[in-house]
C-alpha cells in the first residue's frame, strides 16, 4: 500500500506500471547500458522552492525509478519508456501502447479471464513519471551518434517509430533475445530508423541498416557485432520500389519475424489505415536553439554559415526595434466587451480582426523596460555567437525602423544576393524567404523572452520544442500581426512566461493562462520571479526563472502551480491617496504575513498566500464604515504568486533621493 501511494503521488500508477512491465520487461537490457543508466539516473538533487509552503524542486529518481533499480522487469520498462518519451510525444505514444494492449486482449484465449486494458491517461502518467525521473540521461548524444553513422540529418534521426513497427518490436525482440541464432526481425520503413537502431542497441542486439535512396543505391551500416538480429530497410520517403522502377507513393511500414533455419515468416505485421500515428517531439537545448531553427531553414551547404549569420542579425534587429514599442498592460485589460460566444472572440481576448481593446486605445501604461545587455546576452546564448552585438545590426535597425515587419516584408538585399549565389534546393527564392521570415519573426520573440530570464546560464540544457507554431497564439504575435510599425504594442505581465512555457511543453501541451505561476515538463520547471520567498523590492517585473526539477510537497509531485481561489481586494485594501492631494510618504497600515495555504487539484498545486492588515481607526483614514472608537481591526487578504506578479507589472520603481522632507503632492 505504501508503494501504491508513493507511485500515485508521483503521477504514476502501480497497476499500470505492472501492465507496462509485462510488455517492456520481456526484453533484457544491455549490461553496459544498464550500468551506465543506473549511475546517471540514480543521483538525486533537491532544492527549496518555497520554505513557507514546503515546496521543493526534485531532480532525480522517484518511486518509479527507485523500484526499477531493484527489479529487472521494471528497470527494463523505465529505460525503454525513457528512450521512447525522449523521441515521441507522450500522448500519442500512450495511445499506440493502448492499441497494443487491445490487440493482445482480442487475441487472447476466450477461456481466460480478460484483463482490463489500461487507459491512455494512466499510461501517459507512467511515461511522464519515467521522463521526469530520468531526464538526466543523455539520449540526445546517443541518437546523434546514430545519425552520424547512418549519415542522416538530426531531424530525420528524431523521427517517430511507426506504430506498427513499435507493436511488432514489443512482440518480436524478446523472441530474438531468447533464440538469437534462429530468429531474425526484418523491418521495412521510411522513418524512425534512428529510434529503432537505438532501441535495438539498448537491448544488446545487432542491427544492420540498409539505406536505400532515390537513385536505387544501397548503403549498409551495422550497429553491434556478430550475426544480425535485426535488418532494417530504410526507404526514401517519397518512393516505393518495384524492381528498378519507382512511384511517388509512400511504402507502408512493416515488420516480419523470420525463422533463420527455414527462412519462413513466423509473424508479419503491416501498417493499416486506421493505425494510431505517433508524433515526435523535436526538442533542442536552449543554448544554440535559434541557430538550430535557422539550420533547418538553410538547405544548401554552400554559403550556409553566412546566411545563418545574416538571419541571426535580422532576428536581433527585429527584437531591438520591437523593444522600443512595448508597453505594459495587465492581462485583464486584453479582454474587450466582445461576448464570449462571439465568433470573433479569441483565446487571447482580442478580436479575430486584431482590433485593439478599449484599454489599448488609451495612452495609459508603462514602457516595458527591455534590458539592452539582456537582449545582447540572449542573442549570443540562442545563436551561440559570442560576437553578436547591437552595433552589428544598426544598419538593419535604421532601414526597418517604423516598418511593420510583417509577413509581406520585402527581402533584404543581402539575403537576396546570398540566395542568388546558392539557390534553395526545394523552394523558389521567394518561398524560401517567406519561410525564413516566419522563423525570424518567431525567433525575435524568443530573443526578447530570454532577455527576461534570470540566471540565463542555468537554462542552457532546457529542452525547447523546435515547433514554433504555438507562439503564433501568443499576445505579442497577435499584436505584431496588426502593427503599423509606429504605435505602441501592449503586452500582459505573463507574456514572456507563456512563450517559454509553450516552448517547453510543445505543440500538444495545454497551459492555463489565467492563474498558472509554474509549469514543469521533462524534468524542468519555469516559474514567475515572484514565486517562493522573493522580496518584491528585489523582484524584476516580467522576469521568469528556469530551474531543473519537478515541484514536490510531502512526496506529492505535480507539473504546475496555480493561484488558489479567494483573491481580490476588500474595502480596507483600496488606495488611500488620490491624484492632486498633498501627502507624506509613510506606511499607513501594517501588513503581516500569515500562514499560507497549499492544496492540489488534478495535476496542479493550488497556492494561497495570506496577509493580515491591522489598521487603527482614525478620522483621517478615508474609508467608509469606520468608527473612531473601534480600536484596531484585522482583515486577512488572500493572494497568489500570479496576482503579485501582475501587481508588479504596472509599477515603476523610483530612484532614491536626498529630499529632507517626505511631503509631496501626487501628480494628476
Amino acid at each position: 500500500m505504501s508503494l501504491a501511494r508513493s507511485l500515485q503521488n508521483s503521477g504514476s500508477d502501480i497497476v499500470i506500471e505492472e501492465d507496462l512491465a509485462n510488455i517492456f520487461g520481456r526484453c533484457r537490457i544491455s549490461p553496459h547500458r544498464e550500468r551506465e543508466f543506473r549511475d546517471i539516473v540514480g543521483k538525486n538533487h533537491s532544492s527549496t522552492l518555497s520554505s513557507a509552503l514546503g515546496l521543493t524542486l526534485e531532480d532525480g529518481p522517484g518511486p518509479t525509478v527507485i523500484r526499477g533499480l531493484t527489479q529487472a522487469p521494471y528497470l527494463a520498462m523505465v529505460i525503454q519508456s525513457s528512450l521512447l518519451t525522449f523521441i515521441h510525444e507522450k500522448s500519442s505514444l500512450a495511445a499506440a501502447i493502448v492499441q497494443i494492449f487491445e490487440r493482445e486482449a482480442d487475441e487472447a484465449d476466450s477461456s481466460q479471464h480478460r484483463r482490463a486494458v489500461p487507459s491512455q491517461e494512466g499510461i501517459f502518467g507512467v511515461f511522464r513519471a519515467c521522463e521526469d525521473q530520468t531526464s538526466a540521461y543523455n539520449w540526445k548524444g546517443l541518437i546523434l551518434a546514430v545519425a552520424t553513422t547512418l549519415d542522416i540529418s538530426e531531424p530525420d534521426a528524431l523521427e517517430p517509430i511507426p506504430s506498427i513497427v513499435l507493436q511488432g518490436a514489443v512482440h518480436t525482440f524478446p523472441l530474438v533475445q531468447s533464440l538469437p541464432d534462429d530468429r531474425i526481425v526484418l523491418i521495412d520503413t521510411h522513418e524512425g530508423a534512428g529510434a529503432c537502431c537505438l532501441l535495438v542497441c539498448v537491448l544488446g542486439l545487432t542491427v544492420l541498416v540498409r539505406k536505400h535512396d532515390h537513385e536505387n543505391s544501397l548503403v549498409e551500416r551495422q550497429f553491434g557485432s556478430g550475426n544480425n538480429h535485426v535488418v532494417l530497410d530504410l526507404r526514401d520517403k517519397s518512393l516505393t520500389w518495384i524492381g528498378t522502377q519507382s512511384t511517388l507513393e509512400i511504402r507502408q511500414p512493416s515488420i516480419t519475424l523470420l525463422s533463420v533455419s527455414d527462412n519462413e515468416p513466423l509473424l508479419v505485421l503491416k501498417s493499416e489505415s486506421d493505425e494510431v500515428a505517433i508524433d515526435a517531439t523535436y526538442k533542442q537545448p536552449a543554448r544554440g536553439y535559434g541557430r538550430k531553427i535557422l539550420e533547418h531553414e538553410c538547405s544548401t551547404e554552400a554559403g550556409r554559415e553566412a546566411l545563418i549569420h545574416e538571419l541571426s542579425l535580422l532576428a536581433l534587429a527585429f527584437a531591438a526595434i520591437l523593444s522600443q514599442h512595448l508597453y505594459t498592460r495587465p492581462r485583464s485589460a486584453f479582454y474587450d466587451n466582445t461576448p464570449k460566444d462571439s465568433k470573433e472572440a479569441t483565446t487571447e481576448g482580442m478580436s479575430s480582426r486584431g482590433q485593439l481593446s478599449r484599454h489599448e486605445q488609451s495612452n495609459e501604461g508603462l514602457r516595458c523596460q527591455v534590458p539592452e545587455y539582456g537582449l545582447i546576452r540572449s542573442a549570443r546564448f540562442l545563436f551561440n555567437e559570442p560576437s553578436l552585438s547591437l552595433d552589428l545590426v544598426e544598419g538593419h535597425r535604421i532601414v526597418f525602423s517604423r516598418q511593420p515587419l510583417n509577413s509581406m516584408m520585402d527581402m533584404p538585399r543581402s539575403i537576396s544576393l546570398m540566395l542568388d549565389q546558392n539557390p534553395p534546393k526545394v523552394f523558389t527564392k521567394e518561398d524560401a524567404w517567406r519561410n525564413m521570415l516566419k522563423k525570424v519573426r518567431y525567433l525575435s520573440i524568443v530573443l526578447l523572452t530570454f532577455a527576461f530570464v534570470k540566471d540565463l546560464e542555468d537554462s542552457s540544457d532546457l529542452p525547447l520544442s523546435l515547433s514554433l507554431g504555438p507562439l503564433g497564439q501568443g499576445d505579442l504575435m497577435n499584436s505584431w500581426n496588426n502593427w503599423d510599425g509606429r504605435s505602441n504594442i501592449w503586452i500582459p505581465e505573463d507574456c514572456w512566461f507563456l512563450v517559454l512555457a509553450r516552448l517547453l511543453v510543445g505543440h500538444k501541451g495545454a497551459i492555463d493562462s489565467t492563474s498558472t505561476c509554474l509549469v514543469s515538463d521533462r524534468g524542468w520547471s519555469i516559474f514567475l520571479s515572484t514565486f517562493g520567498d522573493a522580496d518584491p523590492w528585489f523582484t524584476d517585473a516580467g522576469h521568469v526563472v528556469v530551474r531543473k526539477g519537478i515541484p514536490c510537497r510531502g512526496g506529492v509531485r505535480k507539473h504546475s502551480v496555480s493561484d488558489g481561489p479567494g483573491g481580490g481586494f476588500g474595502e480596507n485594501w483600496q488606495v488611500v491617496h488620490t491624484a492632486g492631494q498633498g501627502e507624506s510618504l509613510r506606511c499607513l497600515d501594517a501588513v503581516y504575513p500569515s500562514k499560507p495555504l497549499c492544496g492540489d487539484r488534478h495535476g496542479s498545486f493550488l497556492v494561497n498566500l495570506r496577509f493580515s492588515l491591522q489598521t487603527p481607526a482614525r478620522k483621517d483614514v478615508r474609508r467608509t464604515g469606520w468608527k473612531e472608537d473601534v480600536g484596531k481591526e484585522t482583515e486577512t487578504r488572500r493572494t497568489g504568486y500570479r496576482e503579485l506578479f501582475a501587481a508588479l507589472w504596472g509599477v515603476q520603481r523610483t530612484e532614491g533621493c536626498q529630499h529632507e522632507s517626505s511631503e509631496l503632492t501626487l501628480p494628476l
